[in-house]
Formats: C-alpha cells, sequence, structure tokens
C-alpha cells in the first residue's frame, strides 16, 4: 500500500532543503592544502628556481579557488532565502582582504620612498592608486610607453594585478548570480556561466598576438575563474557539501593525483611565455586545477595528502604570503645580499613567513572575528580612513621624484630628431675621386649612442650624407611601423649603406614565436633594404646587456648568409672589450689611464666605446668596399659634446 505525503509534510521538506542548502558549507581541509599548493607554485617561481618556470600558473589555481568557493556561499544563500545580502557579502570580503592590502600599500608605499630606483619611484604613485582601486591589471597592461620600462626595476606592487582580478570578480559577479537566479535558476546560471566561459576562452585566442593582454586583461582570464563556478554549481547541486557523505572512490584519487601530477609537470615545463598559453593553455590548467579541487572535496587519498598541516598552514597563511612575498622578494635581492638562489630564498621566506604571521594573527583575523572593529560602522569608518590614508601616502611620497638614471628612460619614440648639424665638422675634408657612400643608420638607443661617432668618421671618408634612423625602443616586432618609415628614407635619401644596430626590444617576440618566426622578420627588413640596392652591415647585440642574445645574434648571422656580397654580419666584441676579453663598463690602463665605454647601466655607449665602434665599422665597410678610407682625423670633434653622452646627465664625465 502506497501512502501520499501530506500537503504539510511536501511544505515542511522542503523548507529542510532550503534550510540544508543555505547552510555554510562544511570545512573542507583539503582545500586549504590546494592553496597552500598554489601559492608554493608562486614562491618559487620568483624565488628564481629554474625548474619551477611555470609556478606563475598556482594563480590560475586561486582563481578557479575563488570561483568554486564564491558561487557555494552566493548560490546556497539564494536558495536558501531567495535573495542576496549584497552588501553583507562584499562588507565580508573587504573584512576579509582590505586590512592586510591597506598596511601591505603603506608599507611599501613607505619602504621604497627610501629605497625606490628613480624608474619606481616615478611610478609609484599610480603604482599605489591602482593597487587601492583593484585596477593593477589594467595599469600594468597600459603602462610600458616609456622606453626606460625595459632596463628599469619592477614595480613593487606588480603582484596586485591577480588580487585586482578577484576584486572585480566578487563585484560584479553577485549581481549576475542574484540576476540570473531570478530569471531562471541554476541552470540558467549555469548557461550564462558557460557561454562567458567558452566566450573567454574565445577573446583570448583572438588576442593571443599580445600576451601581455591576454595576461592582464580581466575578460581573457575569468574563464579561469568560471571552471571554479561551474564546478560548484555541479557540486553543490548534488549535496557533495561535505566529505562525509560521498563515499570514497579509487577512480577519482587516480584523476586527482593525475591532475596534480599535471599541474606540476606545467611548473616545470611552461614558461611564462610560451603561446601555447594563449591557445588553450591556460583553459587546459584551469581544467586541471577544476580536477584537483573536486577530488579535494572527496574522501580518500587526494584530500588526506592535500590536508597535511604544512600544506593547509601554508593556504591558511596563503593570502598573507602572497601579498607581503613580492615587495621582500624585490628588496632582498641578491645585489643586496650576495647570496646565491637557495640560500636568498630561505632568507626571503623567512622574513615573509613572520610577516604574513603577524598579519595573520594581529589584523586579518581580529577583524575577520570581529574582535577588532566589531561592527559594521566602525569597519566601515576604519576602512574609510585607510583608504583615505593610503590615498594620501601615495601622493605624499611621490611629491618630488628623480629623474631617472636610464639612458632615454623619459622618451618616447618620436621624440628625438634625427639631426645632428651643428656637431658636424666646419671644414670638410677632401671627398675622394670614388664617388662616397650614403650611410644610414637603423636601430634603437644603442645605435643613438653610436650615431654621432659614426656620421664623424664617415664625414672623415668624405662623406657628405649621413641619415640618422635610430631611435629609443626601436625594434622589428615592437608595432612600430619600420616597413612604410624604410620605404620613405630609401626614396627621399637613396642610401648605399645600411648599418642596422638592433638592440633586445625584440626579446620578448622571440621567446614567444620561437626562432623560425623572428627570422622571418629579419629576413624580410634585410630583403627589404637589399632588394633597393642598398648594401647592409647587420651588427650583432652589442656584448654586456642583461639579456641572453645568443639565439638573436645566431639568426643574424644566418639572415646575413643567406645574402651574400649583399650583407655582412661582423664581430662588434672587440670594440666593446677589455684586454681581458671581458666587457666592462671601463677598465683602467697599466699607465692608470681610464677607458669609460658604457653608461652606469653598463650597455649603453659612451664617448670612448661610441668611437670604438664607429672604427670598426668604418674599417669594415673599407674593406668591403662599400666606402672610402678614412681621410683626416675625426676622433676628438665636436661630436663627443652630443646630448647622447649627457643623458642621464653627468652619465659619460667619470666613472
Amino acid at each position: 500500500m502506497t501512502v501520499s505525503a501530506s500537503p504539510g509534510s511536501n511544505a515542511i521538506e522542503a523548507s529542510s532543503v532550503r534550510a540544508e542548502r543555505s547552510a555554510p558549507i562544511a570545512h573542507l581541509p583539503g582545500l586549504d592544502g590546494v592553496r597552500g599548493l598554489a601559492v608554493i607554485g608562486v614562491l618559487l617561481f620568483h624565488g628564481g628556481f629554474v625548474w619551477a618556470k611555470g609556478g606563475f600558473l598556482g594563480v590560475s589555481t586561486f582563481f578557479t579557488l575563488s570561483g568554486f568557493l564564491i558561487t557555494n556561499l552566493l548560490v546556497r544563500e539564494f536558495e536558501g532565502s531567495s535573495s542576496l545580502n549584497l552588501f553583507r557579502f562584499w562588507g565580508r570580503r573587504l573584512r576579509r582582504l582590505m586590512p592586510a592590502a591597506l598596511a601591505a600599500i603603506a608599507l611599501i608605499g613607505l619602504v621604497w620612498w627610501r629605497v625606490g630606483t628613480p624608474e619606481q619611484l616615478g611610478s609609484l604613485r599610480i603604482d599605489m592608486l591602482s593597487s587601492l582601486g583593484y585596477v593593477a591589471n589594467w595599469r600594468l597592461w597600459t603602462s610600458g610607453v616609456s622606453y626606460g620600462s625595459l632596463f628599469s626595476q619592477p614595480t613593487p606592487f606588480q603582484h596586485f594585478w591577480s588580487l585586482a582580478i578577484e576584486e572585480q570578480f566578487y563585484l560584479v559577479f553577485p549581481l549576475i548570480v542574484l540576476a540570473c537566479m531570478r530569471i531562471g535558476g541554476r541552470r540558467f546560471l549555469t548557461w550564462v556561466c558557460a557561454v562567458a566561459a567558452i566566450a573567454s576562452i574565445a577573446l583570448m585566442w583572438l588576442q593571443r598576438a599580445d600576451f601581455d593582454r591576454i595576461y592582464y586583461g580581466t575578460d581573457t582570464r575569468v574563464a579561469e575563474l568560471l571552471f571554479g563556478v561551474l564546478l560548484a554549481l555541479w557540486w553543490s547541486r548534488r549535496d557533495r557539501i561535505t566529505t562525509n557523505r560521498t563515499s570514497a572512490q579509487p577512480a577519482w584519487d587516480i584523476v586527482g593525483v593525475a591532475a596534480t601530477i599535471g599541474i606540476l609537470g606545467a611548473w616545470f615545463t611552461v614558461n611564462e611565455m610560451s603561446p601555447k598559453l594563449a591557445m588553450g593553455g591556460f583553459p587546459i590548467y584551469a581544467a586541471l586545477s577544476t580536477l584537483l579541487i573536486y577530488t579535494a572535496t572527496r574522501p580518500g587519498l587526494v584530500s588526506r595528502i592535500f590536508s597535511n598541516s604544512a600544506l593547509r598552514w601554508a593556504g591558511l597563511l596563503s593570502y598573507g604570503l602572497y601579498l607581503y612575498h613580492w615587495p621582500i622578494f624585490l628588496f632582498l635581492s641578491q645585489d643586496r645580499t650576495g647570496l646565491s638562489t637557495a640560500p636568498l630564498f630561505i632568507l626571503r621566506m623567512a622574513v615573509t613567513l613572520g610577516l604574513s604571521l603577524l598579519s595573520y594573527f594581529l589584523l586579518e583575523m581580529p577583524i575577520r572575528r570581529r574582535t577588532l572593529l566589531t561592527t559594521s560602522r566602525s569597519a566601515a569608518t576604519a576602512g574609510f580612513a585607510g583608504v583615505t590614508i593610503v590615498a594620501l601616502c601615495a601622493f605624499a611620497v611621490t611629491l618630488h621624484t628623480p629623474k631617472s638614471s636610464v639612458p632615454y628612460a623619459n622618451m618616447k619614440v618620436t621624440g628625438f630628431g634625427h639631426t645632428l648639424a651643428e656637431l658636424n665638422p666646419t671644414k670638410r675634408p677632401k671627398p675622394s675621386t670614388t664617388e662616397p657612400s650614403t650611410v644610414w643608420i637603423i636601430g634603437d638607443s644603442g645605435g643613438m649612442d653610436l650615431s654621432p661617432a659614426l656620421a664623424a668618421a664617415m664625414e672623415a671618408t668624405g662623406s657628405t650624407r649621413f641619415v640618422f634612423g635610430a631611435g629609443p625602443g626601436f625594434g622589428l616586432t615592437v608595432g612600430i611601423d619600420w616597413r612604410k618609415d624604410f620605404r620613405e628614407e630609401i626614396e627621399r635619401d637613396h642610401p648605399d649603406v645600411a648599418v642596422v644596430m638592433v638592440g633586445g626590444w625584440d626579446t620578448k617576440f622571440l621567446i614567444k614565436n620561437g626562432k623560425a618566426e623572428y627570422e622571418k622578420v629579419v629576413d624580410e627588413m634585410i630583403s627589404l633594404l637589399t632588394d633597393n640596392g642598398i648594401k647592409v652591415l647587420l651588427l650583432p647585440i652589442m656584448p654586456g646587456g642583461k639579456f641572453d642574445v645568443t639565439t638573436t645574434n645566431k639568426i643574424f648571422a644566418e639572415v646575413a648568409a643567406r645574402h651574400p656580397g649583399m650583407v655582412d654580419n661582423p664581430s662588434v666584441d672587440s670594440a666593446l672589450t677589455a684586454p681581458d676579453g671581458s666587457t666592462p663598463r671601463y677598465w683602467i690602463d697599466t699607465d692608470g689611464t681610464v677607458h669609460l665605454l658604457r653608461k652606469a647601466d653598463g650597455w649603453h655607449l659612451c664617448q670612448e666605446g661610441a668611437r670604438n665602434l664607429a672604427s670598426l665599422i668604418v674599417t669594415r665597410l673599407t674593406e668591403l668596399g662599400w666606402s672610402t678610407p678614412v681621410i683626416s682625423e675625426w676622433e676628438d670633434g665636436a661630436w663627443q659634446q652630443a646630448f647622447q653622452y649627457n643623458d642621464p646627465v653627468g652619465v659619460c664625465d667619470g666613472i
């Protein structure tokens, strides 16, 4: 006999289900361990360990875990009360995140006010304010307009980009949840999030040529958060709220172990500029994180592994560890400490851990547990005061910022005039019977430093034409329309010889796209010149810089070899080395003479370095028959007074 339930019993049952769904989620210790693993990856990556070059992907795991946890809170609250208390949600998020963030921003600003480089101080105000407003990700993407950005030290606020993305998600996503749940419930929200995730991945693919845009963009990274959202919508619907409700299944342990191995494998093999990340790498990694998160919520091997005390404590302290580690790592540099990678990492972690513990027990937890700032009004007042004080601090510490010590740091690519007529000799040498060459120099700031000396040397051969075509930040792959500019220059001045001297601006493209793709660009540039009858002296990148240019110089040599008779690729090392074969900024002769070759950054040229290199170039052009020999003195001419050798001021006056 079947007994039907009464309407009253149905109402009681429905009320019980709503109450169960709206109840707080039981603490899952395995998720603390997942969070701990993620922050460990980031710490190892920033610690400089080459075997953890993909540790930056730990941030992606943070994203997915955040999406999972926040969605559980929001959806369960709505299903329990048919509404969301948005202000209460945002208040909890601010109590959790804002106090330590305010302390960190103020502390970093004050420390860097005293120890920062001119480049860091020049951007300190906007860095502090963008971190305070949780828009640091967009600030980082839109910055970098200064020539010196490649050579200056990184901002101590760089890690705030990921916190900004999460906070933007916390601000907008609850509104989406509220709207979707009212319109069509959990199923409608699931479809909306799935479509949004697909759109984000598609946008990532479309933007793949601009990796910075992909890396920092909220819209391109939100898919990783949405993977966690979709997991939460499925997970909580099936009442998988505690590990006690779900029986252990060895198959899921196998999946979780495989996902963990895949995550660790990515840390060992994927570098931060890999083009594969934008072509599906980020979503695949997010899928691995999703599987790991799910298996960590179930009873079994994976949850036991990630519930161990070491990983759990790393997870509990993960916010502070992430927040404070980057400026500490920058301050405790190898240059300051003299330590190698492993001992330096131990020192950095000791300081980071100590500060994180103080923050956790004295600031974060008292505010979260309301033993400090016990009422909403007091918390709001303190928050407003804290934001105001930090904002004022951002202005106070940047009232008087020094000028950059990096050559051309404040000069835009279009800011350099291509004439040095006022420095040309008033008495020109008598031209030889051979028609002199019109020489065109192409390059970046290294070419700018060379230009005055090379112009004087070419005039000493009887040449009356020298085309200045070097400017700060020039590269073949950095957005400069060199194809159009080159064609216009060829049509205007009909140069006979081009001296090409580029720096490291194409390194990013080379790493991202590979040797073959960059070689195509270099060959296109050379072909454009040689097809117009221009002979090319394709110089390798000068030694002594901070970047490994071995691959780039090899590409230059290989491209030059494909154009015999039209392209030459001479070594320039002899012009910039000391007698012992090193490439120092300066060296001292046995008679005490100081030979100052470089500026303070160790790469840009002072007068003697420029003179040595110009002499080498003219000698090589003469040997090739592309220029007439030098027929007058030029080494000590007025060219030495060019502005290049006084930027920054006094940089070439002495050691």
